[in-house]
């Protein structure tokens, strides 16, 4: 009973989790290379590649992605109902 439980708690597991893609660009539209991509509550993270790109997987369908950057205002993003996600990222001493 057990192994039939851990089983169906495993297949549970991944039906609600999902692969997230995206891109992180600055304020002028340029690719932001090496930003800090991590779902908020995890260690579940990764760096964005010299495009601006990254791919998380096993990303709870309600989390909730922080994406950083040296020089930069922080942004957290939720993921409900999204699998690809386009990320701005504000200068910490922008002026307007």
């Amino acid at each position: 009973m057990f192994t039939t439980l851990f089983s169906l708690a495993t297949i549970i597991a991944f039906a609600q989790s999902k692969t997230v893609t995206g891109i992180v660009i600055d304020e002028m539209g340029e690719p932001v290379t090496g930003a800090n991509v991590i779902v908020v509550g995890t260690t579940n993270g990764i760096i964005t590649d010299m495009d601006g790109n990254f791919s998380l997987s096993n990303v709870a369908e309600n989390a909730r992605i922080k994406v950083s950057y040296i020089g930069y205002l922080p942004q957290e993003v939720s993921v409900a109902g999204k699998t690809h996600l386009q990320i701005q990222l504000v200068g910490r001493y922008a002026y307007g």
